[in-house]
């Protein structure tokens, strides 16, 4: 089935909902699509300077033996002669053998869809090729062959029927041969296993004298949906060498894979004041990474050594070795194994007074325990957990976007303080996603809590999405800052214990928030589409919404935010030349522009009637904001339209 139908079905599932007066239906719950720009520039946690655009155009002839697992750049940059959109990453790929996967999909190396002429568009996608590699002084009985692991979908989208990974050779023509295909949709559910959450190994000879001569060259390459991050595949542990069978497909190797887990039970970042307020609440219990032992059962070696050592990389200290083994571990062969370590939080008593820490703990495993430095880039792995002002359920990389399309829709995402805090601020990563929506605005919430679920708004600003518009990828933008510019401020707010924050919208167009796949805080989500919160019970992953805390006086602060229910403006949308706001006494309106520029300020005098005309005749056709202010400096914001 290709992917027509499967949306055309999709379609009427929808409307036949619809006709049965089904409220569940599809559009409104919150949607979860593929952030196909960050997969561009998106660094692994491992090694920084991993990504899409850093291999280089090669011309080297390389010798046997060819091995790539993809942990190291600087190995990466030398055997690949042309890399086209392919993705190295430790974010996507489920279970991998080792540090790092190169991931295909169908976007070229800015993240940019490589055909969007039609939503359906297909055709050939990421692809990368070896530089040539000198076989013609071998021959078949050299026994040459090519093993490589690969998964389809991983933490990414699942290829459909129509979509393929291939293995090409180059004969001594210059002509490219398939010798290899693996097509996506039902074909994934005929392999005796789902390779959607584990690799599989291929292996295939190199034996044919087309093959053997001083320009060999194998490539991957990707057919896909090449209108967007669509149909993933993930590769990894590429291996060519002569004196190999069929049926070789282990090595003499222990391999490191997935980062470790965060060492905070719930988030992957909180303030320090709040950590240290409930240490024991807030620790895992362990800190775990898997190791990989690649040799064939009943071969190779069985001891296991390991350190995990832990530093402030703001202050550049290291603290201490969590954990280490130096008498080694029994570890089988083809088997994997974990490494644990636990954090005791007093280590950070040198620190209680500081501007926080970020602590980075580093998992080293080793077979020679006098010679801990000789190390390959996929024995060690790492993670950063950020204890300064602010919290995350986030690791900090988008896979996915998400969100509501529906008018007036809410989202609000719930976080617990320790102890009574001040909200400085809010960061969020929002980006443009198919339509910029510059021109528009949405509205930023605060709420109270009341029975685990959001209650009464404690502030709430209207915004243009244009001034909330991350710089970069996975870059996050402030809230206060946004305020700022647009001539606003975000009035610190006192929060005793469980605050949500959040956003509403102001149309029907997708506001899209980065999701990382890589955690899951699901259950902290709220949405509210029809007057009714609602807990989400989906499995979506982290948004990337990130509150700020502070030690600020908000003693006697009066309200932050006149009721906005109390403000008329009128009338709106407008072609005249006189706009009338009334209901509270105001001392001053300033029009923003969308752009976040004060086009007119406008004192206001007659505060008994509560009743003021503006006079707007002078401004351009357009959305405006308008902000009111009262003496006190509180105010409320207000969206009017000016068409003449």
């Amino acid at each position: 089935m290709n992917k027509y139908p499967k949306r055309t079905t999709y379609y009427l599932l929808v409307v036949l909902l619809v006709m049965l007066g089904g409220q569940n239906i599809a559009w409104s719950q919150i949607k979860v699509l593929p952030h196909y720009a960050s997969r561009a520039l998106k660094q692994s946690q491992q090694n920084a300077n991993i990504n899409r655009a850093q291999f280089r155009t090669q011309q080297t002839t390389l010798a046997l033996p060819f091995f790539e697992d993809f942990a190291s750049a600087q190995k990466t940059d030398t055997i690949w002669q042309k890399n086209v959109g392919v993705y190295v990453n430790n974010t996507l790929g489920i279970n991998a053998p080792t540090v790092n996967v190169a991931s295909f999909d169908g976007v070229d190396g800015n993240g940019v869809p490589y055909d969007l002429s039609s939503n359906l568009a297909q055709g050939g996608a990421d692809t990368l090729v070896s530089c040539p590699i000198d076989l013609s002084s071998l021959t078949a009985g050299d026994n040459i062959y090519l093993s490589f692991a690969w998964q389809a979908e991983g933490l990414g989208e699942l290829p459909d029927t129509d979509d393929s990974l291939q293995l090409q050779f180059k004969d001594v023509t210059g002509a490219w041969v398939s010798v290899w295909s693996q097509m996506g949709g039902d074909s994934l559910l005929n392999l005796g296993a789902d390779y959607t959450k584990a690799f599989k190994t291929e292996i295939f000879p190199v034996t044919d004298a087309n093959f053997l001569h001083a320009s060999f060259q194998f490539r991957f390459i990707a057919f896909a949906r090449i209108s967007g991050n669509y149909d993933t595949w993930n590769l990894d542990d590429v291996f060519l060498d002569r004196n190999r069978s069929a049926t070789d497909l282990f090595r003499n190797d222990i391999a490191l894979s997935q980062a470790p887990n965060s060492l905070l039970k719930r988030y992957n970042a909180m303030p320090l004041n709040q950590y240290l307020a409930n240490t024991a609440g807030e620790t895992a219990d362990n800190i775990t990474a898997k190791a990989f032992n690649l040799n064939a059962p009943g071969s190779g070696f069985a001891l296991f050594n390991y350190d995990v050592t832990l530093e402030d990389t703001i202050s550049k200290t290291v603290i201490t070795t969590l954990n280490d083994q130096p008498i080694g571990d029994f570890f089988p062969a083809a088997t994997s194994k974990d490494m644990t370590a636990t954090f005791d939080p007093t280590l950070l008593d040198p620190f209680r007074n500081s501007g926080g820490v970020a602590l980075k703990y580093r998992f080293r495993s080793f077979l020679d325990i006098t010679n801990r430095n000789n190390i390959d880039a996929n024995d060690t792995v790492s993670r950063v957990t950020v204890l300064t002002d602010y919290y995350a359920y986030d690791d900090g990389s988008a896979e996915f976007l998400a969100g509501v399309n529906q008018n007036r829709g809410q989202v609000a995402y719930r976080y617990v303080v320790n102890e009574p805090d001040s909200l400085t601020d809010v960061q969020m990563y929002i980006t443009r996603l198919n339509k910029d929506l510059s021109g528009q605005t949405f509205i930023f919430k605060v709420w109270t809590s009341k029975n685990g679920k959001p209650d009464s708004v404690l502030t709430q600003k209207i915004l243009s999405i244009a001034n909330v518009y991350a710089p970069g990828i996975n870059q996050f933008v402030s809230i206060k800052a946004a305020l700022e510019q647009a001539q606003d401020r975000f009035i610190p707010l006192a929060i005793q214990d469980t605050v949500f924050v959040g956003w509403q919208q102001t149309s029907d167009d997708f506001l899209a928030i980065g999701l990382d796949k890589n955690t899951d805080s699901s259950d902290e989500i709220y949405f509210n589409l029809s007057g009714e919160w609602v807990q989400n019970t989906d499995t979506l992953g982290s948004l990337m919404v990130r509150p700020v805390f502070g030690q600020v006086d908000v003693t006697g602060v009066e309200s932050p935010r006149l009721d906005p229910t109390l403000v008329s403006v009128y009338p709106n949308p407008t072609k005249a030349a006189t706009l009338h706001i009334e209901g509270l006494a105001l001392y001053q309106v300033k029009i923003v522009s969308l752009q976040g520029q004060v086009v007119k300020t406008i004192g206001l005098n007659n505060t008994r009637s509560k009743k003021y005309a503006l006079d707007i005749n002078d401004l351009s056709p357009g959305t405006y904001l308008l902000h009111c202010l009262d003496k006190q400096g509180r105010g409320v914001a207000k969206r009017v339209v000016i068409l003449k």
